[in-house]
């Protein structure tokens, strides 16, 4: 399937889903998911993006999900949305369905998030094709640790250390024992070495 199949267009605004694209479907509905792996430690998450509620909403929901728990939850009703910028443009009006106007909603929310992968699902409760969504300008950023932290619980406390390249926990932070320095610059790790260097150590 070509992957422009997944874009659509929305008022001059590309977006991913969209009219007939991610609708509703009792047994197998539309939806986005992806995975991202090998994070960096970290302690918070935050996921912003914005949100099309395309032609008729019931009252159904869009939820988003991390890593299996909804995050946030957005309602949309029979009258939500003032013009019929994007969807059908011929619909078939009646009370179940008294309009099929869009509306965009900027979404934006932060959570504890300390694993080294992230699993976003987008997924909405529309039970019919009378319904569509879609998104744009998503985005995910991560509060880190402080450099010397394997986990913690906010950007100066460590809550454990990666022993496995000399570091241990010592007050709020990990450290290297002995002379031995933490090195960090151009490294896939961070290690403790003998000596300071800007480039990785051998080994």
């Amino acid at each position: 399937m070509p992957s422009n199949h997944f874009f659509t267009d929305c008022n001059g605004q590309r977006l991913l889903g969209g009219y007939q694209v991610l609708t509703g479907d009792n047994s197998n509905p539309g939806y986005l998911q992806k995975t991202w792996s090998n994070l960096p430690p970290h302690f918070t998450a935050t996921i912003s993006m914005k949100a099309f509620k395309i032609d008729s909403w019931n009252s159904d929901s869009l939820f988003v999900m991390v890593d299996g728990i909804s995050q946030q939850i957005v309602t949309w009703g029979l009258l939500t949305g003032t013009s019929n910028m994007c969807g059908d443009q011929n619909p078939f009006i009646n009370t179940y369905n008294p309009q099929y106007n869009e509306f965009t909603q900027s979404i934006s929310v932060t959570f504890t998030h300390k694993a080294s992968s992230l699993t976003l699902k987008l997924i909405s409760s529309l039970k019919s094709w009378t319904g569509s969504w879609g998104i744009r300008e998503l985005n995910i950023s991560l509060t880190r640790c402080h450099l010397s932290c394997l986990t913690c619980s906010n950007a100066t406390n460590c809550e454990t250390c990666d022993t496995a390249n000399g570091l241990s926990l010592v007050g709020q932070f990990c450290e290297c024992s002995g002379t031995t320095k933490l090195i960090q610059t151009d490294c896939p790790v961070t290690r403790c070495v003998t000596c300071i260097s800007t480039l990785c150590p051998s080994g």
